[in-house]
């Protein structure tokens, strides 16, 4: 009955599927095949003859092109300009060595050419590149040289990537560590403070009057006047005994407390009218736009506080 199965395309690719991600998750020393385990699946079921449908390879070769674009396409580029000199001579140098290696070695042992070029796309992983040298060669054999590349290809990249630090004695993980303490370095934590309205020098003047956000760099996001919470804009007035609420960095609540007055603990509460939300920027008409643009205050009033940007929060 198994048997039976296994002759259904459709089983044996969930099967295939299925088991390459079993074996991905397997971990020897700390390392695994990952999703790269589910081709040599697909290499042991073809050894023993099982055979899928060329149209569900060219379907799932569409999806592997189209989610390494997902994924990699956002930052493409970006990337390109900022490295593009050094990404282009990489690579170059990479395909160049790979394609002079495999030419050696075809006049060297008398390889064919089909073999040659299935050598190259496995030898750099390329899925894409098998496809290409199925198609511009029309024989068995590039598939064949590729499912024997590949395994070497993927395995070595591996064991680059582990051993690699071993030798020049880095720790990989103190290293995350470091770097990630300097990219939040160059943006200070943000928190949340109150103040009482106590400098005679801003009683009855608004914020915009006082430039309150350009002075400290701090986002008044609620005030306290006679009891009543609001939401206030660029022409609130401030009065003595107030209460207003900021976010932002250290240093920028240091100098919001020297304009305004004693900074007290606790926090602002909520008025039944107003309430906090995240929202997650989708609509593309809104990127590349300046919040001064797009007055969300006078349209919406409401006050964005923070911006979170790769895991840090802006003020």
């Amino acid at each position: 009955m198994f048997t039976d199965l296994l002759h259904s395309s459709y089983f044996s690719l969930f099967l295939i599927v299925a088991l390459g991600f079993m074996l991905g998750r397997i971990k020897i020393r700390g390392l695994s095949l990952d999703v790269s385990a589910v081709i040599f699946i697909a290499l042991l079921f073809g050894h023993f003859g099982v055979v899928i449908p060329k149209e569900l390879g060219n379907f799932g070769l569409v999806l592997f092109i189209f989610t390494i674009g997902i994924q990699a396409g956002p930052g493409f580029f970006d990337s390109f300009r900022s490295k593009g000199k050094t990404l282009i001579l990489i690579t170059m140098l990479i395909i160049c060595s790979a394609c002079l290696t495999a030419v050696g070695l075809k006049y060297a042992f008398d390889i064919d050419t089909p073999s040659v070029v299935g050598l190259i796309a496995g030898a750099l992983t390329s899925t894409p590149g098998l496809a290409v040298a199925i198609d511009s060669t029309h024989s068995p054999l590039a598939s064949i040289a590729y499912g024997i590349a590949y395994p070497f290809g993927v395995i070595g990249v591996i064991l680059f990537v582990k051993l690699l630090p071993k030798i020049m004695r880095v720790d990989l993980d103190k290293e995350a560590r470091r770097l990630e303490i300097e990219r939040r370095g160059q943006f200070p934590e943000l928190t949340t403070c109150i103040y009482r309205v106590t400098n005679a020098n801003v009683f009855n003047r608004s914020l915009v009057q006082i430039n309150a956000r350009a002075m400290t760099g701090a986002v008044i996001s609620r005030l306290k006047h006679n009891d009543e919470i609001s939401i206030p804009t660029a022409h609130t007035v401030l009065h003595e005994g107030d209460y207003i609420q900021a976010v932002g960095s250290k240093e920028s609540l240091d100098q919001l407390a020297v304009l305004v007055g004693e900074r007290e603990e606790g926090e602002l509460p909520l008025d039944k009218t107003q309430e906090i939300e995240s929202l997650l920027l989708t609509k593309k008409d809104m990127i590349n736009k300046q919040l001064g643009d797009l007055n969300l205050q006078k349209n919406f009033g409401c006050t964005v506080t923070r911006v979170r940007r790769s895991g840090i929060d802006l003020s």
